[in-house]
């Protein structure tokens, strides 16, 4: 569950470079406070596991601040609200287009419908078959099985995309109704981060937030 996790950033942080996730880090900064004091304030990383563990030699990426994040969040998130007219309008279309085309019920139909006359024509061969064995009945045989094999592969493919897209259509509607109902945001919201963000994919110098499979946004990594 999203809301499992320890920390919101977990499991979602993805390296742009190798596709490794990120672990949690922190160190000690010694500071002054306003009256000149010597105070300790602890920073919190997150660092590429590969990075971590194999060095630069393996993966470039280097540490990102946890606050840094949260700044990029909220500027991601504040240009989608400003821009709600236009861009999540866009992608609820495209994905409206795409479910009403390559992925259309009719273009599955049609392909269950192919599926089931190719069952009839096996069984009508397998019957021939049975009567009189031939070469000619065996490489029938062994092609409509073939055949059979492609057109349930091609189904079950269609019937996963369909159903991810749609997926993504709901959430996508979902984002939409909040942050239409949403004002501009100040300061990092942990429970929002965690209900509408799927994937983080930390780049040398930005990120991008992905809230579905086909809504993202990229913005500045912001110090």
């Amino acid at each position: 569950s999203a809301y499992t996790t320890q920390y919101p950033f977990s499991n979602k942080l993805f390296c742009g470079h190798c596709g490794s996730k990120y672990r949690r880090h922190s160190y000690d900064l010694k500071r002054k406070d306003a009256e000149g004091n010597p105070k300790i304030e602890k920073v919190y990383t997150w660092v590429c596991i590969n990075h971590k563990l194999n060095k630069k030699t393996a993966c470039p990426q280097t540490q990102v601040k946890e606050s840094s994040l949260e700044k990029a969040f909220i500027a991601a998130l504040n240009t989608l609200i400003e821009d709600q007219d236009g861009f999540v309008k866009t992608v609820i279309e495209n994905i409206s287009e795409v479910l009403n085309t390559r992925l259309s019920e009719a273009s599955l139909e049609g392909n269950k419908g192919r599926y089931e006359a190719k069952q009839k024509e096996l069984q009508n061969v397998l019957a021939n078959s049975l009567k009189t064995p031939t070469a000619e009945n065996a490489r029938l045989y062994e092609g409509l099985v073939q055949e059979l094999e492609s057109l349930k592969k091609k189904i079950e493919t269609e019937e996963l995309e369909r159903s991810k897209t749609l997926m993504s259509k709901t959430r996508t509607l979902e984002f939409e109704q909040f942050i239409t109902s949403s004002k501009l945001f100040h300061e990092f919201d942990e429970m929002v981060f965690r209900k509408l963000v799927e994937k983080v994919v930390i780049c040398e110098d930005s990120v991008v937030f992905k809230f579905t499979d086909y809504l993202e946004r990229e913005v500045p990594l912001i110090d």
